[in-house]
Parts: structure tokens; C-alpha cells; sequence
């Protein structure tokens, strides 16, 4: 249930607000950058620099859905304590879309990355 009901709060805060807005926030952008891209690339290196997928015969699948948790976007539960602790509901709620948006492009590239390396 906590999902729909993310959802159902999500669609309630982006309904007030004016899209564009959030395409001209530099600081989404970098938040979108960083967590979508950085973040993924700087686990892929650390796994390929330990050499973990010697670690056993399962590693390499374990290392690759370690790899797509961290190149997923923001999670709608950010909305949802954004409301709980009074911060800007629709600044998280916005984040959270762009985020979902981005990764329709940024995740195939993740694991592409990890499987070539």
C-alpha cells in the first residue's frame, strides 16, 4: 500500500506546480547527476578495483542488482518524509519525477558500464 499511496501523494504536489520550474533548477539537475551517475559509476569502480566477483559463483549477478539499486531513482518515500518532517513536499516530489525520467536512460548505461568493465 505504501506505494500507490506515495503515488497518489506525488501526483497531489506536482498537480500544484508548474512544471517548468523544474527544468530550469540547475541544483535538480546536479542532484539527478550525482545520484543517477555518479554514485553507480564510483560502486562500479570499487567493485572492479576489489576484483568482489571473485568472491564467489554468484557474485557477479549480486554485484550487477547492487549496481541497478544504486542507479535507481530517488525513492517516493523521500515525499512522503518530506511532508512528515516539513520540508518542501514538492521539491522531493519533483525530484522524484525528474529522477524516474532521467533513469529511463541512465540505467541501461549503469549496467552496460558494469558489464564492459
Amino acid at each position: 500500500m505504501m506505494g500507490p499511496l506515495a503515488m497518489i501523494i506525488i501526483g497531489m504536489l506536482i498537480g500544484k506546480t508548474d512544471i517548468r520550474k523544474v527544468f530550469v533548477n540547475k541544483r535538480m539537475y546536479l542532484v539527478s547527476f550525482f545520484r543517477l551517475i555518479v554514485l553507480p559509476l564510483i560502486c562500479i569502480i570499487v567493485f572492479k578495483i576489489l576484483n568482489l566477483s571473485a568472491l564467489s559463483s554468484n557474485a557477479y549477478q549480486i554485484l550487477m542488482i547492487t549496481t541497478l539499486a544504486t542507479c535507481a531513482p530517488a525513492a517516493a518515500m523521500v515525499t512522503q518524509f518530506a511532508q512528515l518532517y516539513h520540508r518542501d513536499q514538492r521539491y522531493a516530489s519533483l525530484l522524484n519525477i525528474m529522477t524516474v525520467l532521467f533513469s529511463i536512460v541512465t540505467m541501461p548505461l549503469m549496467i552496460m558500464i558494469y558489464q564492459l568493465l
